[in-house]
């Protein structure tokens, strides 16, 4: 169990050793052969961990966000609403639903 310990934190003392690595040449007018060099690092060991430490911040999973759009207030009435917007007019029938309203106008916004 102990041997397990300590070969995790000689893992992880690697990686953080790497990840500096990385971030000093980011930070570097170097290409990575030249930081590679003058560090005294293997290019190919330099290579596989950019690689990695790039995968692990490229998330698999990109939430998007719609902004929400004002829509009008309406009163329930006999009367249809017209909305003029941009260069689009919009009629509005009593009961529409307020949520295909605000995702027209917002594809309407983008077009």
């Amino acid at each position: 169990m102990a041997s397990e310990n300590s070969r995790q934190a000689q893992l992880e003392e690697k990686r953080l050793l790497w990840k500096l690595h990385i971030k000093e040449w980011r930070s570097s007018d170097l290409t990575r052969a030249d930081y590679c060099r003058r560090n005294d690092l293997s290019y190919d060991r330099f290579i596989y961990w950019d690689r990695k430490f790039r995968k692990e911040a490229t998330p698999a999973f990109i939430e998007l966000k719609i902004p929400a759009v004002p829509y009008p207030k309406i009163t329930p009435g006999k009367s249809s609403l017209r909305v003029a917007f941009s260069r689009f007019q919009i009629s509005v029938d009593p009961g529409f639903d307020p949520a295909v309203l605000r995702q027209l106008v917002y594809t309407l916004e983008r077009l």
